[in-house]
């Protein structure tokens, strides 16, 4: 399976974000705190329907915010898919593949 795009909404520290890896290998850098574990997380997430971190789901929500939104843009076998990860405050995660 490929990664394709990701876009995060109220993700752990991300109120917006979209990642577009290129290649065959990503380097994802920055400074300490910018974010780079959380998309690793958000791909592991839609990936597994579960951190790596463990914990509460409610942790990988932004602070303030009432869900965490993750969408993955995936290739697997030649076929395109677009995996959809909500995960509300207090009310269970919901996860669908289209």
């Amino acid at each position: 399976m490929a990664l394709k795009h990701l876009w995060l909404t109220d993700f752990r520290c991300f109120e917006s974000a979209e990642f577009v890896p290129t290649g065959n290998v990503t380097v994802i850098q920055g400074a300490n705190g910018t974010g780079k574990t959380s998309i690793l997380e958000a791909v592991g997430l839609v990936a597994t329907m579960r951190s790596f971190r463990g914990g509460a789901r409610e942790s990988l929500v932004r602070i303030g915010a009432g869900s965490a939104v993750i969408r993955a843009e995936v290739e697997n076998s030649g076929r395109q898919l677009l995996i959809e990860a909500e995960i509300p405050v207090g009310r269970t995660a919901r996860f669908q593949v289209y």
